[in-house]
């Protein structure tokens, strides 16, 4: 996991503990320096993969590729606790909105059941067909599409 200077050690032990719960999901982030998937398939889990028949519906977790760059908000640092608590969940929060919204739109037009997510900005989809899960694995935004064993 990154550490971040101007995280302490209680948040760390807060960005640890959700590490864990992402980790008993299954999720895996992309690795730090590691060149994004480039093709639609390279993108999918292989979990994923193996579910996928003409008729079947997979849960998925789909990652998208616009993260927050913590780097770029040293100024968090002098913050006192709360206050850093509170930037940090308004960055998270903010950047997943933003981003989400054109993935939203797409999944509420096709009746789709989702949940989002603003921490590590994804979004869980219910019941996925393999031509949806091609579709979003195609989409730019997409980082990432893995299976979610936890439904």
């Amino acid at each position: 996991m990154k550490s971040y200077s101007f995280v302490n050690q209680r948040t760390s032990a807060l960005f640890l503990g959700l590490s864990v719960a992402f980790a008993a999901t299954g999720f895996r982030p992309t690795p730090k320096g590691a060149e994004l998937a480039k093709t639609t398939e390279a993108k999918i889990s292989r979990s994923v993969l193996a579910q996928l028949s003409p008729d079947a519906r997979v849960p998925v977790l789909v990652e998208l590729r616009d993260q927050v760059d913590f780097s770029q908000h040293r100024e968090l640092q002098d913050l006192p606790r709360v206050d850093r608590i509170r930037a940090v969940y308004d960055l998270l929060r903010h950047k997943a909105m933003d981003s989400q919204g054109p993935l939203v739109t797409l999944l509420t037009e096709r009746n789709v059941s989702f949940r989002r997510f603003h921490i590590s900005n994804m979004i869980a989809v219910w019941d996925a067909t393999a031509p949806l899960v091609q579709e979003l694995a195609a989409r730019p935004d997409v980082a990432r599409v893995y299976g979610n064993p936890h439904t």
